[in-house]
């Protein structure tokens, strides 16, 4: 087994290694950007820094919902698991990536985000499970499409946590069918998630009861609808938990 490994530009790898560098290779201009994992033991990944070693054209901001940000897909398929780390100890920093992956068949996407010099964890999945996240929510944050179903999916639980608190802004979580627009789905949720508690406290919303308002057919979309005063709200993460029907 190999020691380290430098892993140039490619779409799809085996990689058996305890240490995984993403770099380039000899007329490369971006590194790779999907990977699979066979690690036996714990394994680190070591993602490019975001403001010096992409380029310049997919080294933007992340914005949910929008992009662009690089992207990079990380998938486990052994027993053993792996660690996200950043090219150096002064580089990026890393929003909602699990500090280690160990389940097999876990995976997770991560985003580059330049502008505010990190990587950005949108979604992984474990054992059927997808997380589905929303990061860097503030004040101008408007009510937004997080997810469309491309198959059937229950949602199994939602989570928001902040930096700074808004004056008094809340967060419902609804399902919309067919044309319904945004604010006018199914409300998944029993009450709204206050996001003018206690900074840096994750607050997890109730679910109702009703299985099939849970219950995402093809085409369906799950939808955060902010309200209330939103000012002052800053570095806000909204979860979203979905399970495999």
């Amino acid at each position: 087994m190999a020691v380290n490994q430098v892993l140039y530009a490619v779409e799809a790898v085996n990689v058996v290694s305890a240490t995984l560098t993403l770099g380039y290779g000899p007329g490369q201009t971006v590194p790779s950007r999907y990977i699979i994992c066979n690690p036996t033991a714990n394994m680190t990944i070591t993602l490019p820094l975001s403001t010096a070693q992409l380029p310049t054209s997919s080294s933007t901001q992340y914005i949910p919902g929008t992009g662009p940000g690089f992207p990079i897909t990380i998938i486990n398929i052994n027993s053993g698991g792996f660690t996200v780390a950043v090219a150096a100890a002064t580089g990026d920093t890393l929003l909602n990536i699990p500090a280690t992956l160990a389940t097999q068949n876990s995976s997770i996407e991560v985003f580059s985000d330049s502008v505010n010099t990190r990587w950005i964890g949108l979604r992984s999945a474990t054992s059927g499970q997808i997380v589905e996240q929303a990061n860097g929510l503030g004040a101008s944050t408007t009510s937004f499409t997080l997810l469309t179903a491309t198959s059937p999916i229950i949602e199994t639980g939602v989570s928001a946590v902040f930096g700074t608190a808004s004056t008094s802004g809340t967060l419902q979580v609804e399902k919309a069918t067919g044309t319904q627009a945004v604010g006018s789905g199914t409300n998944t949720l029993t009450g709204t998630i206050s996001l003018s508690g206690t900074a840096n406290t994750v607050v997890n919303g109730t679910l109702v009861a009703t299985a099939a308002t849970l219950a995402y057919a093809v085409g369906n979309r799950c939808n955060l609808i902010f309200a209330g005063t939103m000012t002052s709200l800053a570095n806000c993460n909204v979860t979203v938990s979905f399970s495999a029907q």
